[in-house]
Parts: structure tokens; C-alpha cells; sequence
């Protein structure tokens, strides 16, 4: 499935083989306290626009799948406001060239993270 525009939810369930891709200069945002349950594939695609996953407050990415942030400083996973921490737990990967939380709150990081 391809995101082409700008959405704020406050949950999204990946499963099995299925892949949500962010199409270039599109932000997926979620509200605070939101889950992310990835056992499936999302990807990032910018060519130089902003693409982004973003929280607004707290957060989980969880589930046995890969968020990978293609080759472009402009992929980002971040955390909109001040204070906020991302929960990446275990068994999900991050991976890619892209951005984990620059210059934003913080992650609890025990999942994987490959700068790839």
C-alpha cells in the first residue's frame, strides 16, 4: 500500500508480508501514546522531500518486522514534541540511512537498529 499525503492516526497494525510505503514528502503522524504494530514491512522513500514517521508525545513501535529508511538523509522517525520517548521494542528492526529521533526526545531502544 503507498501513502501519498500527510495522515495523523493513533494506531497502525502491519501483518504478515503486507509493506506500507512512504512515498516522498509524506508524513505518517501519531498521537501520543500511539502504537505502531509492524509484523510486515514499512519503508521510507524520500528523493529530498521530508518523509517521515513522527509521534506526538509517547510512542511503541513493536512486532517482528523492518521499518527501513531508504538511502536519503530526508527519512526520518522522530518525536514531534519535547520530553517524549519512542519505545522500540524487542524483535523489531530499524533499518537504513536515514534518521532515528535527531534532535528529538528519545528512544528505549531494544529492538535492532542497522545503519545500513
Amino acid at each position: 500500500m503507498d501513502l501519498n499525503l500527510n495522515v495523523t492516526i493513533d494506531s497502525l497494525q502491519v501483518v504478515g508480508t503486507n509493506t506500507l510505503d512512504l512515498n516522498n514528502n509524506t508524513n505518517l503522524g501519531f498521537v501520543g501514546g500511539a502504537t505502531v504494530s509492524n509484523n510486515g514491512n514499512i519503508e521510507l522513500n524520500s528523493t529530498g522531500g521530508s518523509t517521515a514517521i513522527n509521534f506526538a508525545g509517547n510512542g511503541t513501535i513493536s512486532g517482528s518486522g523492518v521499518i527501513t529508511l531508504g538511502n536519503n538523509l530526508n527519512n526520518r522517525i522522530y518525536q514531534s514534541l519535547g520530553g517524549g520517548i519512542i519505545t522500540h521494542t524487542a524483535g523489531h528492526i530499524i533499518r537504513g540511512a536515514g534518521n532515528v529521533m535527531a534532535g528529538t526526545g528519545g528512544m528505549d531502544n531494544v529492538g535492532t537498529i542497522i545503519a545500513d
